[in-house]
């Protein structure tokens, strides 16, 4: 069934949905290792014109290194500067929805169905749902582990 309100924006999360990380032995981030299939999505939400951002905790690791991670996966490109939320940055955190609704002011989106999150893990996705904050009606979750659950089928693929 297609959605009402097509979707404009789609945020992931990075760890176990689009990334691995490699550390270094002091722990610090040296590089991801992208995830099967993940660069394909990207590629495909890319040539649909949707606009791609990012709402994840990065740790310890600083912004830049993260970005540097990202860059050096050749990723970067595909995520809207402006939509890359990282938690120490914005000094918010996935288990608030205050972030994603920090996202959803970032994005402009008008109404909260125009846009969808997507993570591996089914408490983060659901967290917005749990909160209270509505919108998230075709959250889905995909990440190394196989797909975790999806609220609704999500109306952007990447067949």
């Amino acid at each position: 069934m297609a959605s009402t309100n097509p979707v404009s924006t789609v945020f992931f999360d990075l760890g176990a949905t689009l990334v691995d990380a490699v550390l270094k032995p002091d722990g610090s981030l040296k590089a991801f290792i992208v995830l099967p299939g993940a660069r394909e999505a990207l590629q495909a939400l890319k040539k649909k014109k949707i606009r791609m951002g990012i709402i994840s905790h990065n740790g310890s690791h600083p912004p830049a290194a993260v970005r540097k991670a990202l860059t050096g996966a050749r990723l970067l490109p595909f995520f809207t500067k402006k939509l890359i939320l990282l938690a120490s940055e914005v000094r918010l955190d996935k288990t608030s929805p205050a972030i994603f609704r920090l996202a959803l002011d970032r994005a402009g989106a008008g109404d909260p169905r125009e846009w969808l999150f997507v993570g591996e893990d089914p408490d983060e996705i659901c967290r917005p749902f749990m909160e209270g904050y509505g919108g998230f009606e075709d959250a889905v979750g995909y990440g190394r582990r196989g797909r975790m659950g999806q609220v609704q089928s999500a109306p952007v693929t990447s067949s």
